[in-house]
């Protein structure tokens, strides 16, 4: 199959629909595209989607019918049988590594922005990630490490100081 290149478009100018999960790409919401030659045809998925169908290898592959999976899916089953990890219930924050609950540690604050008994790591990726390259396709992402993990996996883990400035 001989495509464009893919396009990661900041904003989208009107609605369209993703053509991995079927749901709506709202007006001025990012989404990812590109052109099919040999089909005369314009794929268009939301930017997790995107990352699902190269997670999934299937970029020169013929794509599944769109809304065969969940938003963000790539394990291959279907919407009901779907296995992902990333897309168990996110509304309740929890350690990355063992599914703990974190609570929030201010008053009127997410657990995602203060986190009590847990670290928030925020991250881009890197040009040696396949996943994440916040370069390629805008996305980051945020993490929550409980202090329990942290201590077991102390060992893994590269502590660095603040440098002082000297501005006093």
């Amino acid at each position: 199959m001989e495509t464009s290149p893919t396009a990661h478009v900041k904003k989208s100018r009107k609605r369209y629909p993703c053509d991995w999960c079927y749901e709506s790409i709202e007006k001025d919401e990012p989404y990812s595209k590109w052109f099919a030659y040999d089909e005369s045809t314009t794929t268009r998925m939301h930017p997790e989607c995107y990352q699902a169908m190269l997670r999934a290898d299937l970029f020169y592959e013929e794509l599944p019918p769109p809304g065969t999976y969940r938003r963000g899916c790539y394990c291959g089953e279907n919407k009901e049988h779907c296995k992902c990890p990333s897309l168990k219930d996110t509304k309740e924050p929890r350690c990355f590594r063992c599914d703990k609950l974190i609570e929030s540690s201010g008053k009127d604050e997410s657990p995602w922005e203060m986190a009590a008994g847990a670290v928030i790591l925020d991250g881009g990726g890197s040009f040696g990630s396949r996943i994440y390259d916040t370069l390629m396709d805008g996305i980051s992402i945020r993490i929550l490490a409980c202090d329990d993990c942290l201590k077991v996996a102390k060992n893994k883990v590269l502590e660095t100081s603040r440098k002082e400035t000297g501005n006093d």
